[in-house]
């Protein structure tokens, strides 16, 4: 979306054409300016007696949004991939999302997005016996006769 024309320009190019030397051809070549523009500026200063831009719109709010909130309040820990599926029971075809739509639409109405339950890197079999291994290790009582000690480690 284009920017708006700067308060200045928009303020010289209505002046010229109140001033009545001219018309909206005249100050479209002057300005470089569509005729449309000339006209939309001077109908707006006419009618509201300045010449502010209007603020921009965000837009239409999608349904994906509105429903996203039902599911939320039902599953508020879910993640991603959860809120999808929750998203998609009792839809075909096009009424269905993918998930980076939920995951859009779960930013866009300010909430965090869990992607994962746990990294992906837990769930490998190698790291699964590692972890199990390290939680022994660290659940394990202590016993004086085994553990050694940091000055016999230097020597």
């Amino acid at each position: 979306m284009a920017e708006p024309l700067p308060k200045t320009l928009r303020q010289r190019i209505v002046d010229a054409y109140e001033r009545g030397d001219s018309g909206y051809e005249t100050v479209t070549e002057k300005f470089r300016v569509s005729v449309s523009s000339v006209r939309r500026l001077v109908t707006l200063y006419r009618e509201r007696g300045h010449l502010e831009p209007d603020k921009k719109a965000g837009g239409t709010r999608s349904n994906i949004s509105l429903q996203l909130e039902a599911i939320l309040a039902q599953y508020p820990d879910a993640n991603a991939v959860e809120l999808t599926a929750a998203y998609h029971r009792g839809r075909r075809g096009k009424d269905r999302r993918h998930v980076s739509s939920i995951k859009r639409a779960m930013y866009r109405g300010g909430h965090v997005v869990k992607k994962r339950l746990r990294p992906l890197g837990q769930l490998r079999p190698d790291v699964a016996v590692k972890r199990d291994a390290f939680l022994r290790r660290m659940h394990r009582p202590k016993d004086s006769s085994s553990s050694t000690s940091l000055d016999s480690i230097r020597r």
